[in-house]
Formats: structure tokens, sequence, C-alpha cells
């Protein structure tokens, strides 16, 4: 199991990456385009899917959020959901 905060090479690969000309802009242009994505989102929740739809969600991480949020949208005429253990 790894360290919490990452081990140093690791630190320093990132470090090496984020200093190359243009990568921290382009760090922070992937936050920006969520105003999009939620714009997008919005328009297109206004039709139903008509497939099934899976959604898996680790303890660690989304948990059992995924399948509420399926359970109360409109999103998709039928669903099904999973909790992986220890997964995040």
């Amino acid at each position: 199991m790894r360290p919490v905060g990452g081990e140093e090479a690791d630190r320093q690969a990132y470090a090496a990456a984020y200093a190359r000309p243009g990568r921290m802009r382009a760090g922070w242009a992937y936050f920006v385009s969520f105003l999009q994505a939620a714009k997008d989102f919005g328009e297109l929740s206004r039709n139903r899917l008509t497939m099934p739809v899976l959604a898996i969600g680790g303890d660690k991480a989304s948990g059992e959020f995924l399948g509420e949020q399926m359970s109360w949208s409109r999103m998709t005429f039928a669903w099904s959901s999973s909790r992986t253990p220890a997964i995040g």
C-alpha cells in the first residue's frame, strides 16, 4: 500500500510536468469547462435514454450516490446500480 502523501518521485514527476509551458493553463481550462458541461448536460437531460443504464460506484468515491441519482432522475426508463466495495 502506498503512503497517503505519495512517493517523492511521484511528486517530482508531477512538478516537472506542470512546470512545462502551457501546462498550468491547460489544467485550469479543464475546470473552466465544467460550466459548459453543466449547460450541455442540462440540455441533453431533456431527452430520456431509450437503453438500459448501469451505474457503478466505489465505496471510496461515489458509493451509492450514482444509483440514488438514477432512482430520482428521469434520465432513463430502465436502470440498475452496483456499489463496489473497497474501490474508489
